[in-house]
């Protein structure tokens, strides 16, 4: 009987976490430029910041700090649309009327996402780069945007976000550690899928760069189903759409393990919402739904790959499910490190010190990923609940830089 239980465990944690590896290792064998030489084009960029404006000081430094790249290159516009006057240092706001309401009667970012698409008049060979409110933006993402609409024309991109940590205790470092599984992801399956032009497994709602003729369309309004997570839904609906973008963004990982439960668990509710109420046939949903089973089943997958470690199975057979799921685990902990590497980090010291951590508290980090997807299958998020990434930093930088003047639409 103990055979039979762990040769079950085996098994589960090849079949569940073989597709992911294999999705990371591909991916990963495709050369990333991140730094891409410096390229200059004629096409317009928005570059669109979204926010409710309940952190303006926030909003404020990284409109500042981003004007100062933006403003050595002429056909780069500032724009941020909010629910709430914020009065930015630099470029236009686009404010959403509290009575507005899209054709579909989308929800949350979806919404005020819409209204600026379809309200805000951009010229028709334009581009709008979507960034969430603490989305920093860099040089070389900015050379990777013109190498891609020459390359690219008319197509949707997206490429690899980085974190740093503006906190300033061990919980944040700790959430700091917990994002770098996320890098490893930019560069494996989301740079694979890119690469290929089409959505495997779902996209992310910042840095993710649309034509003009998609915001004209409305191409975020998708109802209430699709609100919690509105990347997700518009993913499987333009999935032969998305290409790969060189460079960089940079953005805040959460300060508590509290906000990073609480974001976790309304990313996986809102893919089951659009698991379940997408029109898209089930062979396009297939993987997607493989990555949210094996999100509800964490725990046993951590246990099996202990079991099966400490335990290796008998026999002929099993000797290569044995292997297999130590090469799986290997691959595993390399992608950590890999994301971990990749980090913004506040001194060479940081990144050595913290990265025998990383490895023992994989576990750890797994299990925070899987309190929340079991959450979300039980009691779904209902709000779009936005976490505080506000600090004492943004207020200094606030004041720091003079203000020019502010365009309202």
């Amino acid at each position: 009987r103990r055979v039979h239980g762990v040769s079950g465990l085996g098994i589960l944690q090849s079949y569940c976490l073989l597709p992911i590896c294999l999705l990371f290792l591909l991916g990963f064998s495709i050369p990333v430029q991140r730094k891409p030489p410096p390229m200059h084009s004629n096409v317009p960029i928005h570059y669109r910041w979204v926010t409710r404006g309940d952190q303006p000081d926030l909003v404020k430094a990284v409109i500042s700090q981003s004007y100062e790249i933006l403003r050595n290159h002429p056909n780069s516009i500032i724009e941020v649309v909010t629910d709430k006057p914020i009065g930015i240092p630099h470029g236009t706001e686009i404010i959403v009327p509290k009575d507005y309401q899209t054709p579909k009667q989308s929800k949350y970012k979806a919404r005020v996402l819409t209204y600026a698409g379809l309200n805000h008049d951009i010229p028709d060979d334009a581009y709008v780069m979507h960034l969430d409110e603490e989305s920093m933006i860099t040089e070389e993402l900015v050379n990777g945007i013109h190498k891609f609409v020459q390359n690219r024309p008319k197509k949707m991109g997206q490429g690899i976000i980085i974190y740093s940590n503006y906190g300033n205790n061990w919980e944040s470092t700790l959430c700091h550690l917990i994002d770098a599984y996320r890098i490893s992801q930019d560069y494996g399956r989301i740079h694979l899928q890119c690469s290929m032009g089409m959505n495997l497994t779902g996209v992310k709602g910042s840095f993710l760069l649309v034509p003009a003729q998609y915001e004209k369309e409305g191409f975020l309004d998708t109802g209430p189903a699709g609100s919690l997570t509105e990347d997700c839904w518009m993913a499987m609906t333009y999935w032969r759409d998305i290409h790969w973008i060189d460079g960089h963004v940079e953005e805040r990982s959460p300060y508590t393990l509290a906000d990073t439960l609480k974001q976790r668990w309304r990313w996986s509710s809102g893919r089951w919402y659009v698991l379940k109420h997408h029109p898209a046939p089930w062979y396009r949903k297939a993987l997607f739904f493989h990555f949210l089973v094996c999100g509800l089943i964490q725990p046993l997958i951590c246990v099996a790959s202990a079991v099966t470690f400490m335990s290796p199975l008998h026999g002929t057979g099993f000797a290569v499910v044995n292997s297999l799921n130590r090469a799986i685990s290997g691959v595993g902990i390399v992608a950590l490190l890999w994301g971990w590497i990749q980090q913004k980090h506040r001194s060479p010291m940081e990144l050595v010190m913290l990265m025998p951590l990383a490895v023992i508290l994989a576990p750890v980090f797994s299990a925070v990923d899987a309190i929340a997807n079991i959450r979300a299958a039980i009691n779904p998020a209902k709000t779009f609940d936005v976490i505080s990434k506000q600090n004492m930093i943004d207020t200094q930088v606030c004041q720091t830089y003079s203000p020019t003047e502010t365009k309202m639409d």
